[in-house]
């Protein structure tokens, strides 16, 4: 039997695994108890008992600024930022490159960020704004999608 090292089950319950190749070295092999060539690897590795399956994370798209401006109205977060905004003070150096770097990053990126528009979100959270309702991370999260499939005027049937 060859050697294998690292077995792990995947989405299908087979097992994933390395395996020595006498010519290539390590190399990934899946190994099921129903393969012939494969079912005594298979057999050790249940045995060894294989790490879980974990599934691979899903990293949401980047979104451009169109992509973005329709995220921005969909989930009403355009009005949290403008008010956020707004609401910062800018009288002091300080003060007033945290403003611009606010701003840059909620409407000047080249590309916007799942990630980044979620700590933004938190951000204006932490800021307290009395009356301001800004939407949930799981809001922000459901809307992803649609904003990510939004294409501007082919969206629309205009082209």
């Amino acid at each position: 039997m060859m050697n294998f090292r690292n077995p792990v089950f995947n989405a299908y319950g087979t097992i994933d695994c390395e395996v020595e190749h006498p010519v290539y070295g390590w190399v990934p092999m899946t190994v099921t108890p129903t393969d012939p060539e494969t079912a005594a690897i298979h057999a050790a590795a249940l045995a060894e008992g294989p790490g879980p399956y974990v599934p691979p994370v899903v990293v949401p798209a980047n979104l451009n600024h169109s992509q973005w401006s329709f995220l921005l109205d969909l989930t009403g977060f355009r009005t949290v930022v403008d008010t956020a905004l707004a609401a910062l003070p800018k009288g002091t150096a300080e003060e007033l490159a945290l403003w611009a770097g606010m701003k840059a990053v909620a409407y000047e990126s080249p590309e916007f960020t799942q990630h980044v528009t979620l700590v933004l979100a938190a951000q204006i959270r932490a800021m307290g704004i009395p009356g301001l309702s800004i939407p949930t991370d799981a809001e922000i999260i459901a809307a992803w999608p649609a904003a990510e499939a939004f294409q501007g005027a082919a969206s629309l049937g205009v082209i």
